[in-house]
């Protein structure tokens, strides 16, 4: 009995064993159908085979992606309706930000695919559709910044593909044994890794990782900087040319003793072995400026003692010394992303979508009918619809409206604290700083004043363009059920009902 067996992507050429023949058609076509690299642009011969499977192009190459094997959201319109503001960031964060790696963690994206793929996450956190557009008070960048600056910590699609680029520098400096390693030193010189030989194609994918790394000191980012060689026996460490014990190579800091150097590629141990530093110089210092860089650079090395570990390389913006993309990311992100104002305020005991409306509320950002009008748009009216008295502003709306005001007065008598009539968000948290509760305590009372404004914003949308008037006289049980039903479910202590309706202050977490 014989068997036979098929496969969408079965070609004849790509079973040719013969000079590895077959897996270079492989490589040859996935290259045009994913990356939009023509055949008659990289032929077969231009693969080096390494092991198996594994190939290496050397060969100048323009890519044109397929833009079927981009990431591209295509929810229909009554599906993004039904995902509330904190589902939409949950899944920006956690699966459209995820999507486009495979291509990211090797080759650079160029800018006009970054600007399409922040569209579309752009859209989608708006709840528009693909093809809509949508007003928004907020710029995207603004919610793309890190919650140290204010934002609410998205980040970037351009700050995430030059890290993960700047990965590979990481691997290549702290994976000496790794084939990666073996083969870009090979390639481009065990020593002299990021600058180019001519060797190989200029536009090869480690010398385009390479260029953008100077593109983005250009800008300020020095991602070379934030690494620095930590030195054990020092076999492995260059003396005058690596980072290892300032943040500049010694060669920089001694430039008149780096001219008499005789070795400039000598390691740490080697040139320690000689305590007066001089014996691998052509000739022995003079008096004047080498006699005294001479004197600065024994005071600088001379009490240091090596020790039997191997030398690494560390990353200074991590803890444990090791390279991780989110912090790369942040870095770029602060540094190329506006500043928002304070941190950003973040309660856990309530849904993110409360948190994201408390987060509009700090930087009035809301569309009330006030901002609607200074943005130039057309509106009947200006006036606070829950109680026509005043302009509708956010200030006005949480905090000066009489809704607003006989709500505060209530949360202030259920958690027996003594509250002022406020006018604004800073006068709110000013107060709220000089509180003296628990920290728990204190996430919980934040938690029922975001909740507060949360139901105050809900109420106002009733009114405006709900089919029934909403009952004013619900509005302070509903606060206290649905900050009872957030909190419960995400303190680690329990929650009684009856201790909560009571005053939650007297409740022991």
């Amino acid at each position: 009995m014989s068997y036979s067996f098929s496969h969408p992507l079965y070609r004849e050429s790509e079973l040719i064993e013969e000079n590895d023949l077959g897996v270079r058609n492989v490589a040859q076509r996935k290259l045009l159908d994913e990356l939009g690299i023509p055949s008659d642009e990289l032929s077969v011969n231009e693969f080096i085979p390494l092991v198996d499977y594994l190939l290496f192009i050397v060969r100048d190459v323009s890519m044109d992606p397929n833009p079927d094997e981009v990431v591209e959201v295509k929810l229909s319109k009554w599906k993004i309706k039904t995902l509330s503001v904190g589902g939409r960031l949950t899944l920006i964060k956690s699966v459209l930000t995820s999507l486009p790696l495979y291509h990211m963690s090797l080759y650079k994206a160029p800018l006009g695919v970054l600007r399409d793929l922040e569209s579309l996450r752009r859209k989608f956190f708006n709840g528009a559709d693909i093809n809509e557009k949508r007003f928004s008070m907020i710029s995207w960048n603004k919610i793309l910044a890190s919650k140290q600056k204010g934002g609410l910590g998205v980040s970037s699609f351009f700050a995430l593909n030059r890290s993960l680029l700047f990965k590979w520098v990481w691997r290549f400096l702290s994976q000496d044994a790794s084939l990666w390693h073996r083969l870009i030193a090979v390639l481009y010189g065990n020593r002299s890794p990021f600058v180019h030989t001519g060797s190989v194609s200029s536009l090869s994918p480690w010398n385009c990782i390479l260029k953008e790394l100077n593109s983005l000191s250009a800008k300020g980012i020095n991602l070379l900087a934030l690494l620095k060689k930590k030195v054990g026996n020092g076999a492995n460490t260059l003396f005058w040319e690596d980072c290892w014990i300032n943040d500049v190579p010694l060669s920089r800091s001694f430039p008149r003793l780096y001219a008499l150097e005789l070795k400039k590629g000598i390691t740490v141990a080697d040139k320690l072995i000689d305590a007066s530093f001089v014996a691998s110089f052509r000739r022995n210092p003079r008096g004047g400026v080498e006699e005294e860089q001479l004197h600065h650079l024994v005071e600088l090395v001379g009490s240091i003692s090596l020790s039997p570990s191997n030398d690494r390389w560390a990353w200074l913006l991590g803890s444990s010394g090791e390279f991780s993309v989110h912090s790369a990311r942040t870095f770029i992100d602060d540094i190329l992303l506006p500043f928002v104002g304070d941190v950003t305020r973040w309660v856990k005991v309530v849904p993110i979508k409360v948190n994201i409306l408390a987060w509009k509320v700090c930087l009035d950002k809301l569309p009330t009918r006030l901002n609607l009008s200074l943005r130039g748009i057309d509106i009947p009216s200006i006036i606070c619809p829950n109680c026509g008295l005043a302009g509708e502003s956010c200030s006005h709306l949480f905090y000066s409206c009489n809704l607003a005001r006989t709500l505060w007065r209530k949360i202030a008598r259920w958690w027996e604290i003594d509250i002022t009539d406020f006018s604004c968000y800073e006068e709110w948290i000013a107060w709220f700083k000089t509180t003296r509760f628990s920290k728990a305590q204190k996430e919980m009372l934040e938690g029922v004043f975001y909740v507060m404004w949360w139901m105050i914003w809900k109420f106002r949308n009733q009114v405006l363009f709900g089919s029934s008037h909403p009952r004013m006289e619900l509005l302070f049980d509903d606060i206290v059920s649905y900050s009872f039903t957030w909190c419960s479910n995400r303190c680690k202590n329990n929650i009684d009902w009856i201790s909560w309706m009571k005053c939650p202050k007297s409740i022991s977490l």
